[in-house]
C-alpha cells in the first residue's frame, strides 16, 4: 500500500517510500488520526570513480527527503565495504587498490549502498630517456598520475651490466659498457620504465701535437666530449717525463718523436 499497512491490532508497517502518512482509527461513531513520519537514509554520492591515491567522503542523511532533512548521521552509522579492501570510517573511504567496490551504510535498521570504482594509478618516470657516457650520473623521478613525485619507489636496472641505481633515491650511475639499458620503477604494484643509452666518451688530448726544445715543459689537458676533465686521469709518455696526475710534460734531453 502507498501509505503503509496497519492490521486490526494496530500494528503499522511503514511503506517503502519515506514521507508523512496518516493513520486513522474509528470506534463507533468516533474517529481519530495520528501522523506517522517515515524516514529513510540518503547516501551521496551514489556512485563515483576515484584514483587509487584519492579518498572519498560520503554524505549520509536521515529524514523524509534528501532536500528537507539536515540530520547528518555519517558518524552514527555502521559502514562497510565489499570486497573488504580499503577502509571506511565515518563515511571517509580510503582505497588500497583498484577495482569496483560496494560501500554500505546502516542506521536505524535501514541500509543503503553506493558503488565506488577505484582506477589504477599511472606511473611515469622522468626523464623517459637519457643519453650518458661512462660513469655519468642521472637523477630519475617517478610521477604517480602525472602529478606527484613519489618517494616510496623501488628502483632497479634490468641488465646487471647496465649500471647501478640507488634503490630508494633513483640516482643512476652509468656503467663502462656502451649500450641501451632499462631503468625500472615499482610503486604499489605498478611498474614504469625509462631508457638509458650509454656511450663511450670521446677523448682528446689538447694540444694534439706540440714541438718542444729539449728539457722544455708543456701542460697537457684532456677533453672528454669537448669538456675539460680534471680528475681521474692517469698520464704517461713514451719519452720525457709527465706528471701522472697533472699532465705537466718535460721533454727529454735528446731529440725525437714521442707520444
Amino acid at each position: 500500500p502507498l501509505g503503509g499497512y496497519i492490521d486490526q491490532t494496530g500494528i503499522y508497517t511503514a511503506p517503502g517510500q519515506p514521507g508523512t502518512y496518516t493513520v486513522t482509527a474509528k470506534y463507533l461513531t468516533l474517529e481519530t488520526s495520528a501522523a506517522v513520519l517515515v524516514k529513510t537514509l540518503f547516501l551521496s554520492p551514489a556512485s563515483r570513480e576515484i584514483k587509487a591515491k584519492e579518498t572519498l567522503q560520503f554524505s549520509l542523511k536521515y529524514g523524509v527527503s534528501e532536500q528537507s532533512t539536515t540530520e547528518e548521521v555519517q558518524s552514527l552509522a555502521q559502514w562497510s565495504v565489499l570486497p573488504n579492501i580499503g577502509n571506511i570510517t565515518n563515511g571517509l573511504y580510503t582505497p588500497s587498490g583498484p577495482g569496483t567496490f560496494e560501500v554500505t551504510a546502516e542506521y536505524e535498521g535501514v541500509k543503503v549502498t553506493a558503488e565506488v570504482k577505484v582506477l589504477q594509478s599511472e606511473l611515469k618516470i622522468t626523464p623517459e630517456t637519457a643519453t650518458l657516457i661512462y660513469g655519468q650520473k642521472q637523477q630519475f623521478k617517478a610521477l604517480a598520475d602525472s602529478e606527484t613525485a613519489e618517494t616510496n619507489i623501488a628502483w632497479s636496472v634490468e641488465d646487471s651490466t647496465g649500471g647501478s641505481i640507488d634503490s630508494a633515491a633513483g640516482l643512476y650511475t652509468a656503467s663502462n659498457n656502451a649500450g641501451t639499458y632499462i631503468v625500472k620503477a615499482l610503486y604499489s604494484g605498478i611498474e614504469a620504465t625509462a631508457e638509458v643509452t650509454v656511450q663511450a666518451p670521446v677523448l682528446q688530448i689538447c694540444p694534439a701535437m706540440k714541438m718542444l726544445y729539449t728539457n722544455e715543459t708543456q701542460n697537457f689537458t684532456l677533453l672528454v666530449n669537448n669538456t675539460t676533465q680534471e680528475t681521474e686521469i692517469q698520464w704517461s709518455a713514451t719519452g720525457g717525463l709527465i706528471g701522472i696526475n697533472d699532465g705537466l710534460y718535460m721533454a727529454p734531453g735528446h731529440a725525437g718523436n714521442y707520444i
